[in-house]
């Protein structure tokens, strides 16, 4: 992270959305770096905490409108969602400006680029403040060039029978573990929420399709002298008609090494109503698409267990294990030893 990011006191904007599955950025900031976390907007849930809410977080205060953050001495505001479309809901504009006219940064995750908006210019230079834009792609895309083959560093890429299933959550969760190892170790996000975590990376649903592959080889081969391991950030799922191509460049041009299966057993269909597959069928197919290229290894099952009694969160992932014949566990709920061994032992014997 940057000097700045280490010292960002965030102001998360989630109006109406703030729950486990439809605020994924602000969730991301609530689990992972807690202490950049001033206070969270939802009128709908004010004067209760983030812990009360999603279970995690800690005592960060949700309160009814922006004013009532600025007690907690934010100086960033975060659109801590990430709607279909990733368009900035109208009612929320007022918001920003105001934001603005206090002189915070704003930080944003959607699809429209805040920066551009000319309304949003004026009010930033006038007030000397930053937009950032996370999604943004970078000016200098090309078209992958098959540089995989040049690597020397082992690529880690996470799958999932469905979109916001643990892609990201899963990799975050292994890298504490992984820093205790021999293995140098980093993460690359793909995403607007991963990008707040880390400053390596492209968000790659934002990049026109033909240099989605491109993008994120240049990225892994920026660094790959550097470190060991690269854990790639998944995106979308190729069960999900919506968001499949995304999860197809990505995977083309990372190449992976090795696959992490993520997956939700208490879900049983995707947004469209389509069931989910099986790990199996997850497994065979993610193979097929690689075949013509490489063979992959399928290092395990990382499983979603939130919404089941620790029971059957158990019982779950013994019947993965016994589907698949690959350790499985829940890092976030169990921890990450029995995933993270599974990494070490596959890239120790690979390199």
């Amino acid at each position: 992270m940057t000097t700045e990011e280490l010292t960002a006191r965030y102001a998360i904007l989630a109006e109406g959305s703030f729950n486990p599955r439809d605020s994924k950025t602000a969730n991301a900031v609530l689990r992972f770096i807690p202490e950049a976390a001033a206070a969270l907007i939802d009128s709908t849930q004010a004067g209760k905490t983030a812990q009360q809410v999603i279970g995690y977080g800690g005592d960060t205060p949700i309160v009814s409108s922006f004013q009532e953050t600025l007690k907690y001495s934010p100086n960033r505001l975060l659109i801590g969602i990430a709607p279909i479309g990733g368009e900035l809901p109208d009612e929320w504009r007022i918001i920003v400006l105001d934001a603005i006219g206090e002189e915070l940064d704003i930080v944003s995750g959607l699809h429209t680029f805040l920066s551009d908006d000319e309304e949003f210019k004026l009010a930033a230079s006038a007030n000397n403040v930053k937009i950032i834009d996370l999604r943004k792609p970078p000016t200098d895309l090309v078209v992958s060039e098959d540089r995989w083959r040049e690597r020397s560093s082992y690529v880690l890429l996470t799958v999932g029978t469905d979109v916001a299933i643990g892609k990201m959550t899963t990799l975050i969760q292994l890298m504490d573990f992984l820093r205790a190892s021999t293995l140098n170790s980093v993460f690359i996000a793909t995403g607007q929420t991963g990008l707040l975590l880390t400053d390596k990376g492209v968000c790659v649903d934002a990049v026109v399709s033909d240099f989605i592959a491109g993008s994120i080889e240049s990225e892994i081969m920026k660094v790959d002298n550097d470190f060991d391991l690269q854990l790639v950030e998944g995106q979308g799922s190729l069960f999900h008609q919506g968001y499949s191509g995304v999860t197809l460049g990505l995977i083309h041009g990372s190449m992976p090494d090795g696959l992490l299966i993520c997956h939700e057993p208490s879900r049983k269909v995707n947004d469209y109503g389509t069931p989910l597959p099986t790990l199996t069928e997850a497994i065979d197919l993610h193979k097929a698409v690689m075949k013509p290229f490489r063979e992959v290894d399928i290092i395990g099952v990382s499983l979603y267990t939130a919404e089941l009694s620790e029971d059957k969160a158990l019982t779950a992932i013994k019947e993965a294990e016994e589907e698949t014949g690959l350790p499985a566990d829940d890092p976030v709920r169990f921890g990450s030893a029995k995933l993270g061994n599974a990494i070490l032992n596959t890239v120790g014997s690979e390199k």
